[in-house]
């Protein structure tokens, strides 16, 4: 997947994103799975993502809620981002992993990037996370920009640093929808599918081979290109 990038007037660049956290989180009573205002409701071969950006006194973060349909057999398996390059561990970037749906339970596996998800048969699936930028500092130095750069100027993504992804079948077709919430007036979100839409939606393919180490490294590194700029 391409890098998902933010850029400030001054000229600054891009960062990375995000990763994970392996205990398990059972789900409270919750109100059926949603999705967003203007987004459908997630079909079998729909990934739905809202990102908003939390701002503070602290470093930003993104929350992220994450749509899907479950299978059949109500289970799945969860990937979070593994490595990327020289880069290993990038699920620690993923705070808070958690399942917000009816009767939905997340556990971990012997594996710190996949996770196991139960829910009831063929319903929607709604997954809360967020994302953080797992190293200290703003000094990007070599390697760095295969992570998560999460700063209050701006922010940079590349790969799958940013996606909790459902371990589907890799022929498998999916249309994915991203909403972007909460960035500041003065940057401009930019990608290869545009630039300053807050609602993308775009088609791909689960990840081949030793790509699938990685994520969807391989289906989305065209479209994950992503850039903020005043």
């Amino acid at each position: 997947m391409p890098a998902s990038c933010v850029r400030l007037r001054c000229g600054l660049l891009l960062s990375p994103l995000l990763l994970a956290l392996l205990f398990s989180f059972s789900l409270s009573q919750a109100d059926p799975a949603l999705p967003q205002p203007g987004m459908k409701t997630p079909g079998p071969q729909d990934l739905h993502y809202v990102l908003e950006l939390a701002t503070g006194d602290e470093l930003p973060l993104f929350h992220v809620n994450f749509y899907f349909q479950g299978d059949a057999d109500g289970a799945s398996k969860l990937r979070l981002p593994s490595g990327w390059d020289t880069e290993n561990q990038l699920y620690n970037a993923i705070r808070n992993l958690r399942a917000t749906s009816p009767e939905t339970k997340i556990d971990g596996t012997n594996q710190p990037h996949v996770k196991t998800i139960t829910y009831p048969a063929n319903q929607v699936v709604h997954v809360q996370y967020d994302v953080i930028q797992d190293w200290p500092g703003a000094a990007v130095r070599s390697g760095l920009f295969n992570r998560v750069i999460l700063q209050k100027v701006y922010f940079y993504a590349l790969g799958t640093a940013l996606w909790v992804l459902p371990d589907w079948d890799r022929s498998r077709s999916v249309n994915v929808q991203l909403q972007w919430k909460n960035l500041p007036s003065d940057w401009m979100l930019c990608n290869s599918f545009g630039a300053n839409e807050a609602s993308q939606s775009f088609q791909t393919l689960q990840p081949q081979g030793a790509a699938r180490k990685e994520g969807l490294s391989a289906s989305w590194s065209q479209p994950s290109q992503l850039m903020a700029t005043a």
